[in-house]
């Protein structure tokens, strides 16, 4: 399991043209692009967002906003000593928007045991990163595959399963 560390959380309200300068931070920062649209510069690269993108900011990475149109960001910045994030995602089934809007509830009510509801909703939002970046598909399921027949060699093996696993046609997996 990630151990990642909360530093702040917080949900803005952007106008159109408004401009956030350029900026580094000393941890990592989780930008979701709750509504809106607009341009950031991250480290020199210029990036396109529209709502439902998000961005992970390394540490110390020079970075500026502009929003081209009203909407709301929300930002969160953690410690995670793992690191390896993707840098630029689409959130397209509204999972991190759902885990940030938990820890925004967390942060704002502080119930019975929100500190430790907060540290197991910052591992999920950091699986669930990985996860929307990597679709546990491909290499590890053909590592899966390998890991089968190295193991049942000496039984039937059924190529059609093994390419129906790895969701594709047996005459691809075959070749």
């Amino acid at each position: 399991m990630r151990n990642v560390k909360l530093n702040y959380l917080w949900e803005i309200p952007k106008s159109k043209d408004e401009y956030v300068v350029f900026q580094e931070h000393h941890c990592y920062e989780l930008v979701y692009y709750g509504s809106g649209c607009g341009r950031t510069t991250i480290e020199g690269k210029a990036y396109r967002f529209v709502q439902g993108d998000f961005v992970v900011i390394p540490p110390h990475s020079v970075h500026d906003e502009f929003f081209e149109e009203d909407g709301y960001v929300i930002c969160l910045g953690f410690q995670d000593k793992l690191g390896g994030y993707p840098l630029f995602s689409k959130d397209s089934v509204g999972i991190i928007r759902k885990i940030m809007k938990e820890l925004l509830h967390e942060i704002r009510h502080c119930e019975y045991g929100y500190q430790d509801m907060i540290s197991a909703k910052l591992n999920e939002l950091s699986l669930r990163i990985f996860r929307n970046e990597n679709h546990v598909t491909g290499e590890k399921n053909l590592e899966y595959i390998v890991n089968y027949l190295t193991e049942n060699y000496m039984n039937k093996i059924v190529f059609a399963d093994c390419a129906k696993q790895l969701h594709v046609s047996y005459s691809y997996f075959n070749h």
